[in-house]
């Protein structure tokens, strides 16, 4: 039997911080009209800040967009996702919401379904709950674990894509990488929440406010090697 313990370390444990964007995928889930579902990427789905892997006018299944998401943290797949459901941005993020109060969340607040909004609260404790009722879910599990994915933009059109996430692959000695997802933005810093393994045991750690790409996956190797070595 696996024992699953949650780990986090962060300077202020009373602070609320900007969180991951992760629990939209799990709403995605509950609401998908089908994996195969075709859909028509528009200019109002891109966000600022980051270039998004889909062009508008190009037509993309709703497994590919999910990749995208997840893999490349894609922001404007996800609000491509959103779109999908056939819900409004308002009506999602209700949702989103609604789950975390299912989940006796009560640190965590939505704003908007990418995570990028300042309106977008909660802790390091709370983010390692719903993220690790995230990784439970098979779809999101495979995907997160996915370092690389070819996107088909039909009707032939191929585009690789590759994970944000710099521990995929990486030398964790005997600890075995089972979830994680990345996320950024200026307020929050660079932030990460990891799934690991080792001798039957499934820790959750959550790194929240790193100053740099490098530092959020450094400060989890710490974080790793002094739980296990407890």
């Amino acid at each position: 039997m696996i024992k699953r313990k949650l780990t986090k370390r962060k300077r202020n444990p009373t602070k609320k911080l900007l969180i991951l964007d992760i629990d939209e995928t799990l709403v995605f889930v509950d609401n998908n009209p089908g994996w195969d579902t075709v859909y028509t990427f528009r200019v109002s789905d891109e966000r600022p800040g980051a270039k998004s892997n889909v062009r508008p006018g190009e037509q993309i299944s709703a497994r590919d967009l999910f990749y995208d998401a997840l893999v490349a943290s894609d922001n404007a797949a996800i609000i491509s996702l959103v779109n999908l459901t056939g819900l409004t941005e308002e009506q999602f993020v209700d949702k989103m919401n609604q789950r975390a109060v299912s989940m006796g969340l009560v640190e965590t607040v939505f704003n908007d379904p990418t995570g990028l909004s300042t309106g977008n609260v909660s802790t390091a404790a709370e983010v390692a709950v719903f993220a690790r009722q995230a990784f439970l879910q098979p779809d999101i599990r495979e995907a997160v674990l996915t370092k690389s994915y070819e996107l088909t933009l039909l009707p032939e059109t191929k585009r690789r894509i590759y994970s944000t996430d710099d521990l995929l692959g990486g030398d964790l000695g005997e600890i075995e990488i089972v979830g994680g997802k990345t996320g950024y933005v200026d307020k929050a810093g660079y932030c990460f929440v990891g799934n690991f393994t080792k001798d039957h045991e499934e820790v959750i750690s959550v790194v929240l406010g790193a100053p740099t790409i490098k530092a959020r996956f450094a400060e989890t190797s710490k974080i790793l090697n002094w739980h296990f070595k407890k």
